[in-house]
C-alpha cells in the first residue's frame, strides 16, 4: 500500500451522536460507504478534440479503475450522483458521479449543497480548478465549496470527509487542432501550481478556524503523471494510463480512510459484535467469557475482566500483510489498574509473524515477532479516562510508529516481515489464551493503509470526550462595544449587539478570562443570528452550557434564550426555550418544541435553591432525544423530565440576556455577567458536566485542557525505621487537584516494604487527575533493621536411604544470611535467603549420617539455633544376589519353589519364563514360589533385586531346571493274556517303556508268581518312574492254567508205512507222554485186528494213550500192503 503525501484537516462541525472515532456505527455511519466524485470534465471524461464522439456510455474517468480497486479489496461502497456515464464500459462498474463538461469552482460551489442533498455522501472526492482564468489563483471559490459542503453537515447534522485534490497539470507539447485554442502553456502550468499552494494554504488556516475535515490529495505531483503522450490524450485530459494513475492515488487515500474492519461494540449483552466493514467477519465471544457493556467513547463499549474474558475473529488474508505492505490499527483503551502484560488486540502464530498491541503496567506495547515498541508516554490507569492508540506500519519509509492520544510517541526502523498467523484467529482483549486485559475497550479499528499523523489526531480529538462535542463557544471574551463575539467553533455563529454596538454589555472579569456584564435594563442585548446550526429535530441530542453570576434577584430574567416568531400558517413561533432565573431567585429551563401547545407540552425544571447574587453559577442543560431533559447547577442535577418537546427549530436569532415573544417585544431581561457559553452535540454524560464545572472552577474553558498537575502529600513521616518482621502500615498519603477536588482514592501506591528482609525500601506515591496530568512522585523510606536472631527449621529432609551422594535438602529461614555447616555434611551455597533453602550437599560416601547440623548468622551476626538434619543413609551398592536352592531338576512341580539370599531387602523383578506373586525381599535368605510354570526347560529365569536407595539392580541368574509333568508309557511284550496248562512251563516275555525326557528307561516286574503244578491264576505287573518322579501307568498280564492237557503219542518208523503182501508186519511200535504224567501212560493199539498182509491195500493201525487224569490221546499210522 502507499500514501501519497496525504494531509488532514480536522473539522469538529457536526453531530457527535453519529461519531465514533468519526462515527458511531462505522466510520461512515453504516457501509455501504458513499462516495461522491465531483468535479469537471476530468471527472467526467472528455476530450478537447471535435472529432472527440465518444458517447457518454463510454466514458468513466477514473472512476471505473477506482470501483475495481475498491471491489477487488473487499470494501463495500457505493458512488453517488446525479450523473450516469460509463454504462458500456466492461467490466461493469457504479456509474454515478457529480461532474460536469467545462464546470468551475464557482459553478459547483453554486450547487454542492443541492447534490448532496439529493443524494447524500460520507466522502467526496474534490479534482476542480481546471477551468479557471490562468489570471485567477485565487481559491475563494475552492472555499466557498468548503463552506457550502459545512452548512449542509450543519443543517443535516452530517459528517462528510472531503479528498481535496491538487489538480493536475497540463500538457505543453499537445498540438491544438483546428478551432481549439492551446490552454497549456507554461505560464498556465504555472497558475496551476500557485493556485494548487493557495488552496493547500487556505485548507490550512481552515484547520485553526474551523477544523474542517479535508485529506489533500497531491494528485499533481504523486499520482506520478508524465504531462506529454505517456499520461494525456489532450493538453487537459488524463488518456487511460493517466486515469488509472489518479484512480490508484485516489485509492490509496481512501485506504487510510476507510477501515477494513471495525467493531464499534455497541451491541448489549451480546456474545457476537459486528465488523461494521466486511460481512461475515464479526467477532465472537463464548458466555461466560464475554466483556460486559460500559459507556464508551462513543455509544457503547467492552469490559473485559482480566481473567477469561476474550472475543475472537476467525481468520481470513485481510489479516494478512506481506513485507511490503502498510497497515494502521487503532482503539481506544480505558485501563482499570496498573498491572502486567496484557494484550488489546493480537494475532497469534509460533513463527516470526505473531503480532499484538497491548500494555504493561501503564504503558502501551507493540510487539511483532522478536521486534517490539514499548511507549514513552503513560497511560492513566485509574478505569475513569479513555486512551486513542494508533498503530502505523509504513513500508514507504520502513517505519513502524506508535501514537498515543493523537500524538506520536515512539517509532521503530524496521524489517519487512509478513504478517501471517496461519488459521488462528484476531484476539482481542487476551493473546493464545492468555495475557487477559482488564479494562474497557471501543472502537476496534483496522486499516489496509497508513494513516497520516494529522488524521490520527483528528480520531483522537473527535473521540476525546468535552471539547471535541462543541459546535459553538462564545467565550465571550471581547472588549465593550465589540463589533462581534466571536463563536470560536462555528464563525457563521458570531454574536452581535442588537441592534447595535451601543447595545453591547460590559467587559469584566470573568470566570474564565473575561466575561460580558448585562445592566437588566433592556439596554445590552446580544443575538446570534439564525443559520440552522441549533436547531434541533427531535432525534437530536445536545447540551447547552454556560457561567452566569446574577447581579441582582427578584425579577425574571432570561440569560440565554430562543423564541419563534407568529406567523399566519407555520406554527414554528410556539417554539420556545431559555434558561434564565425566576423572580424568586432560582433557576429554571423552559424547553417546547414547535407544534401548538395541545400537541406539545413543554418542559420545565426548576432548582430549588436561590442563587446568590455576585455568585458565579454552571448552568448545564441536556437533552437526551426522546427520553430525558437534565438541568444541572454547579454541576449537581438539579433534575430532569420525560423530553417531550419534539422538533425545536426556528428561523429566528438565539438572545443573550433577554427574551423575545412571539411578537417580537423583547423583556425579559438579564442583569448580571455572563461567560463561556458553549453547545454540545451531544447528551454529554453527569462526569463530563461534573468535569466542565471543576475546570471552570479552575480557570479552565470547555476546551481548554486541564495542563495543572495535581498535589500530592504525603501523612506522616517520610522517614520510618521498624524492626524486622514487625508488620508494617503505610500512613497513606492525600491528593488534590485544582479541578477535580480531593482525588486521593486515585493515588497509585508502589509499597516494595518487605518487613521480613533488612534494608531500606522507597514507597512511591503517584497520582493522575482526569485530564491525565501526573503529580510529580512522592516517596517515604522505610528501613527494616534487625537486632533478633534468625530462626531455622526443616522444611523436607533427605529422602532415606537415597543413592544420591549429593542429596537435597530444604530449611525455611525468616532471615538473610551466612549458612554453617556441622557434622559429616556441607555445600557450597552458603547463603540463606528468606523463606525456603534449597540446598545441596556436597558428595557423600554410602554410609549413615545422624551428626549433620546447620546454623545461619545474619548480616548483623546474629547466630539462628543449631538445625540437627534428620539422619539419612547413604546407599550406594547395590543388593548381592545368591542361589542358595535351586528348582529340582527335572521336576514335576509345576509351580516349584526357589531359594536365594540378598544382602539388602529391596524389590524382586522377574525376567524371563519365571514370575511370582512375591515381590518384595527382605536381607538374609528369601523362599520363592514360581508362579505356575509349562513343562519344559526353563533356562533364561533372571531375578532382580533393586534396593530402597534404588541403586541399580543386580541380578540372579536362575540355574537351567526342566519341569516335566508327562509320565513314561509302557509297551507289554507279548499277549496280555497267556493260557497255560498244568505243569506248562510259563516264560516271561517282559515289557519295554520310553518317556519325553529320559533316554533311559527300565521296567520293573512285578505281581503273582507264576505256579503252573496246578490249576490257578495270575497277574504279572510292569512299572517304571522316570527321573523327574512321574509313575507309568501300570500295565498288567493275565497267566491262566489250566486242567491238564491230553497225552502225546509219538509214532515211530514210517507212517505211511509200506510191507509185501503176504510178508509179516512189524509194528515199529509208538511212545507217548503228556505233562503230568510223562511216559507213565495206559498205550493200547488195534494193530493185530487192522492189519492183514494178506490183503492188498492201505490198511490203518490206531494207537490209544491215557493218561492218569483219563485224558485219551488217539494216532494213526497207515500201512500200504503192496504187491512188488
Amino acid at each position: 500500500m502507499q500514501h501519497f503525501g496525504i494531509r488532514l484537516i480536522k473539522k469538529i462541525s457536526w453531530n457527535v451522536l453519529a461519531t465514533s472515532i468519526l462515527v458511531t456505527s462505522s466510520l461512515f455511519g453504516i457501509v455501504p460507504v458513499k462516495i461522491m466524485p465531483l468535479g469537471d470534465s476530468i471527472t467526467y471524461e472528455n476530450y478537447r478534440n471535435p472529432a472527440d464522439s465518444k458517447p457518454d456510455a463510454d466514458r468513466s474517468a477514473y472512476r471505473n479503475d477506482l470501483d475495481y480497486l475498491l471491489t477487488d479489496n473487499n470494501y463495500t461502497f457505493d458512488f453517488v450522483g446525479s450523473h450516469a456515464t460509463g454504462a458500456n464500459v466492461v467490466p461493469s462498474f457504479d456509474i454515478d458521479h457529480e461532474a460536469i463538461n467545462g464546470e468551475t469552482a464557482a459553478g459547483v460551489a453554486s450547487n454542492v449543497y443541492n447534490y448532496l442533498s439529493m443524494n447524500p455522501a460520507d466522502i467526496v472526492l474534490l479534482h476542480i480548478g481546471t477551468n479557471s482564468s490562468e489570471s485567477d489563483n485565487s481559491p475563494d471559490d475552492v472555499e466557498f465549496i468548503l463552506n457550502e459542503i459545512d452548512r449542509y453537515e450543519a443543517t443535516n447534522s452530517k459528517h462528510i470527509k472531503v479528498l481535496l485534490a491538487r489538480i493536475i497539470g497540463c500538457r505543453e507539447d499537445w498540438i491544438a487542432p483546428t478551432g481549439v485554442t492551446q490552454v497549456c502553456t507554461p505560464n498556465f502550468n504555472a497558475h496551476i501550481n500557485t493556485f494548487n499552494n493557495n488552496v493547500e494554504t487556505m485548507v490550512n488556516n481552515r484547520i485553526a478556524a474551523k477544523n474542517d475535515d479535508i485529506v489533500i490529495v497531491n494528485m499533481h505531483d504523486d499520482a506520478g503523471f508524465n504531462y506529454n503522450a505517456t499520461d494525456m490524450i489532450d493538453d487537459l485530459h488524463p488518456n487511460d494510463a493517466g486515469y488509472t494513475k489518479m484512480a490508484t492515488t485516489w485509492y490509496n487515500t481512501l485506504t487510510g480512510v476507510i477501515p477494513t474492519h471495525q467493531w464499534n461494540f455497541e451491541e448489549v449483552n451480546a456474545s457476537t459484535y459486528v465488523d461494521s466493514y466486511r460481512a461475515g467477519n464479526d467477532a465472537q465471544c463464548t458466555p461466560p467469557g464475554c466483556p460486559v457493556d460500559i459507556e464508551g467513547v462513543t455509544g457503547n463499549a467492552k469490559v473485559f475482566d482480566g481473567i477469561d474474558d476474550n472475543i475472537s475473529i476467525v481468520h481470513n488474508a485481510s489479516y494478512d500483510w506481506n513485507e511490503t505492505e502498510s497497515f494502521s490499527v487503532e482503539f481506544w483503551i480505558n485501563p482499570y489498574y496498573e498491572t502486567d502484560l496484557e494484550v488489546a488486540i493480537g494475532h497469534y502464530n509460533q513463527g516470526a509473524s505473531s503480532w499484538w498491541i497491548g500494555r504493561n503496567a501503564n504503558r502501551i506495547q507493540l510487539a511483532y515477532g522478536s521486534n517490539g515498541i514499548t511507549s514513552v508516554s503513560t497511560l492513566n490507569t485509574s478505569g475513569k479516562r479513555w486512551s486513542h492508540v494508533a498503530v502505523v506500519r509504513n513500508m514507504e519509509d520502513q517505519t513502524l510508529k506508535l501514537y498515543i492520544n493523537g500524538e506520536e510517541d515512539s517509532n521503530l526502523s524496521i524489517i519487512s516481515p509478513t504478517f501471517y498467523a496461519g488459521n488462528n484467529p484476531i484476539n482481542i482483549g487476551f493473546f493464545n489464551n492468555g495475557f487477559n486485559l482488564h479494562g474497557a475497550l471501543d472502537q476496534v479499528t483496522i486499516y489496509n493503509g497508513i494513516l497520516s499523523k494529522d488524521q490520527i489526531k483528528l480520531h483522537y480529538d473527535r473521540g476525546n470526550k468535552g471539547s471535541t462535542y462543541i459546535q459553538h463557544n462564545w467565550k465571550l471574551e471581547e472588549a465593550t462595544a465589540a463589533a462581534k463575539y466571536i463563536d470560536e467553533w462555528n464563525p457563521s455563529s458570531n454574536a452581535v449587539s442588537t441592534p447595535n454596538a451601543s447595545h453591547s454589555p460590559t467587559q469584566i472579569s470573568g470566570k474564565i478570562g473575561y466575561a460580558q456584564d448585562f445592566d437588566g435594563t433592556g439596554n445590552d442585548r446580544l443575538k446570534v443570528v439564525d443559520d440552522d446550526s441549533f436547531d434541533w429535530a427531535s432525534d437530536n441530542n445536545f447540551t447547552i452550557e454556560l457561567w452566569a453570576r446574577p447581579s441582582t434577584v427578584g425579577n425574571e430574567m432570561v440569560i440565554l434564550g430562543r423564541r419563534g416568531l407568529a406567523h399566519p400558517t407555520l406554527p414554528s413561533y410556539n417554539m420556545a426555550w431559555y434558561i434564565g432565573i425566576e423572580a424568586d431567585g432560582k433557576p429554571i429551563m423552559f424547553f417546547r418544541g414547535k407544534e401548538p401547545n395541545n400537541n406539545n407540552p413543554y418542559v420545565a425544571i426548576k432548582g430549588s435553591t436561590p442563587l446568590n447574587p455576585y455568585s458565579w453559577y454552571h448552568f448545564s442543560v441536556v437533552r437526551d432525544a426522546g427520553h430525558t431533559l437534565s438541568f444541572y447547577i454547579d454541576g449537581t442535577l438539579v433534575g430532569s423530565a420525560l423530553d417531550t418537546t419534539g422538533d425545536i427549530v426556528a428561523s429566528t436569532a438565539m438572545t443573550m440576556g433577554f427574551m423575545v415573544d412571539k411578537d417580537g417585544n423583547i423583556y425579559d431581561f438579564y442583569d448580571g455577567a455572563l461567560d463561556d457559553i458553549a453547545i454540545f452535540g451531544a447528551a454529554l454524560s453527569p462526569a463530563d458536566i461534573k468535569n466542565h464545572y471543576n475546570k471552570g472552577k479552575a480557570g479552565l474553558a470547555y476546551d481548554q485542557d486541564d495542563v495543572t498537575l495535581p498535589t500530592l502529600t504525603l501523612n506522616g513521616d517520610s522517614a520510618v525505621t521498624i524492626e524486622r518482621t514487625t508488620p508494617y502500615v503505610d500512613a497513606g498519603a492525600t491528593a488534590t487537584d485544582d479541578v477535580d477536588g480531593d482525588i486521593t482514592s486515585e493515588i497509585v501506591v508502589n509499597n516494595p516494604v518487605d518487613e521480613n528482609t533488612v534494608g531500606t525500601y522507597t514507597i512511591t506515591y503517584n497520582v493522575v487527575d482526569v485530564a491525565g496530568n501526573a503529580a510529580p512522585e512522592v516517596n517515604r523510606t522505610i528501613t527494616v533493621i534487625d537486632t533478633i536472631s534468625p530462626t531455622i527449621s526443616e522444611v523436607v529432609p533427605v529422602v532415606t536411604p537415597t543413592s544420591d551422594t549429593t542429596p537435597n535438602y530444604v530449611f525455611y529461614s525468616d532471615e538473610e544470611g551466612n549458612i554453617t555447616y556441622g557434622g559429616g555434611c556441607s555445600s557450597t551455597t552458603t547463603t540463606a535467603v528468606v523463606g525456603d533453602n534449597n540446598i545441596t550437599f556436597n558428595t557423600l560416601a554410602d554410609d549413615t549420617y545422624s551428626d549433620c547440623n546447620i546454623t545461619v548468622t545474619d548480616a548483623q551476626g546474629l547466630v539462628s539455633n543449631t538445625l540437627n538434619i534428620t539422619p539419612f543413609v547413604i546407599d550406594i551398592q547395590p543388593a548381592i544376589l545368591a542361589e542358595i536352592t535351586p528348582v529340582s531338576t527335572p521336576t514335576a512341580d509345576t509351580t516349584p519353589s526357589y531359594t536365594f539370599s540378598s544382602s539388602e531387602a529391596g524389590t524382586i523383578a522377574y525376567v524371563g519364563d519365571c514370575t511370582s506373586s512375591t515381590t518384595t525381599a527382605v536381607a538374609g535368605n528369601n523362599t520363592i514360589t514360581f508362579d505356575t510354570l509349562n513343562t519344559g526347560v526353563h533356562n533364561n529365569c533372571i531375578l532382580r533385586v533393586t534396593d530402597a536407595a534404588s541403586n541399580e539392580y543386580t541380578e540372579l541368574n536362575i540355574s537351567t531346571f526342566v519341569v516335566d509333568d508327562v509320565a513314561p508309557v509302557i509297551t507289554r511284550t507279548g499277549d496280555a493274556t497267556i493260557n497255560l496248562l498244568v505243569n506248562q512251563t510259563y516264560i516271561e516275555a517282559g515289557a519295554t517303556c520310553t518317556d519325553n525326557y529320559d533316554a533311559a528307561c527300565n521296567v520293573t516286574i512285578g505281581g503273582d508268581t507264576v505256579d503252573t503244578s496246578a490249576v490257578g491264576d495270575f497277574v504279572i505287573t510292569y512299572n517304571t518312574t522316570d527321573t523327574a518322579g512321574n509313575a507309568a501307568t501300570t500295565v498288567t498280564r493275565n497267566i491262566h492254567i489250566a486242567a491238564g492237557a491230553s497225552p502225546i503219542i509219538t509214532v515211530h518208523g514210517d507212517n505211511p508205512l509200506t510191507v509185501e503182501v503176504n510178508t509179516p508186519f512189524i509194528d515199529p511200535g509208538v511212545s507217548a507222554s503228556d505233562l503230568e504224567d510223562g511216559t507213565n501212560l495206559t498205550i493200547t493199539s488195534d494193530v493185530f485186528s487192522s492189519i492183514h498182509t494178506d490183503t492188498l491195500g492201505t490198511q490203518t493201525v490206531t494207537y490209544t494213550a491215557t493218561d492218569s487224569q483219563d485224558n485219551i490221546t488217539e494216532a494213526n499210522r497207515t500201512v500200504n500192503v503192496v504187491d512188488t
